[in-house]
């Protein structure tokens, strides 16, 4: 993958589509038109493909059925190649790929984890498996693809599947008041899921799949991004909208700041240390991620969520 990242792909939810925006001036290079409200998106890791989630309500809050595909975006040509159905598993959200370039889709609608092996195949997903929660809302998958983690916003807890066995059942963790952000350190031994309905950040052994701690953090907690230091950045989502860093050993709040508006979604730029933030105010705003300087405000489209760095 090119590592001279000097484009942003930007979900933009209220406007149904995909922007993909010059970094040098903030410019649109591209809109791509998506079904209603596209959500999360997760990019291949040969950086080649992109796949959007198309939830198809504004919020999880809504109680309308939802939409029922994936988009797949092929990032060169920047446009839709084709869209992976979810067979009435409603309300695809969360989404990752692993190492080899499977996809996992969680659908919030159908409480189910969809999983392709590769994406741009035609046809549906290859297998469906049963999450144990209820609304399951994001979703994190170890870079192996051996075992899938899912923050359930109505039944208040995380469940796990092991994805090495056909047959494995899926276990509760922990339980946390709307557990929604998540992280893993650089080495995946620790899942850290912010709760938004409170006040803390639940601390998981991901290989006895049991909660060992517990971090302070300001009210609502909203995402959550692991940076090149093994520091927690942190987006709250309360009247305080800081952003902050937690040092994950201690629970210490190390830095904070308190940006334009309130910020929805934290992403890194590991190879020029710098952090996107999409905001409340319709912009996704780009941070030098040591000093904490804006360097370039992006004028999205309607609700910019959902970012990465190409």
């Amino acid at each position: 993958m090119n590592q001279n990242t000097n484009t942003l792909a930007l979900v933009q939810k209220s406007d149904h589509s995909l922007g993909f925006y010059n970094l040098a001036d903030g410019a649109e290079l591209t809109r791509v038109p998506l079904q209603q409200y596209p959500h999360e998106f997760a990019l291949a890791p040969d950086g080649e493909t992109l796949c959007v989630s198309e939830y198809g309500v504004q919020s999880s809050a809504s109680t309308e059925a939802g939409g029922d595909t994936v988009a797949v975006v092929d990032v060169a040509a920047r446009e839709v190649i084709g869209r992976i159905p979810c067979d009435g598993m409603r309300r695809p959200h969360g989404i990752s790929f692993d190492e080899r370039g499977a996809l996992y889709v969680l659908s919030e609608g159908g409480d189910h984890l969809l999983v392709k092996r590769d994406p741009r195949a035609p046809g549906g997903f290859d297998s469906a498996h049963a999450t144990g929660g209820t609304k399951g809302h994001m979703l994190a998958v170890k870079r192996d693809g051996s075992r899938a983690f899912f923050m359930n916003i109505a039944s208040h807890n995380v469940t796990t599947l092991d994805l090495e066995h056909a047959d494995a059942a899926p276990a509760v963790v922990c339980s946390g008041a709307h557990p929604e952000g998540f992280c893993f350190n650089a080495d995946e031994s620790r899942l850290f899921v912010a709760n938004r309905a409170g006040a803390d950040i639940t601390v998981v052994d991901t290989e006895s799949l049991q909660p060992v701690g517990s971090l302070p953090a300001r009210k609502s907690p909203l995402r959550m991004a692991m940076d090149w230091r093994g520091r927690i950045v942190c987006a709250h989502f309360a009247d305080d909208y800081a952003v902050t860093g937690i040092d994950p050993a201690t629970g210490a709040e190390e830095s904070s700041m308190v940006p334009p508006a309130a910020a929805i979604f934290v992403g890194f730029d590991p190879a020029k240390r710098r952090v996107a933030f999409s905001m409340q105010d319709d912009t996704t705003r780009i941070f030098n991620a040591e000093t904490w300087q804006c360097e370039q405000v992006i004028h999205a489209r309607a609700e910019p969520d959902a970012a990465a760095f190409i």
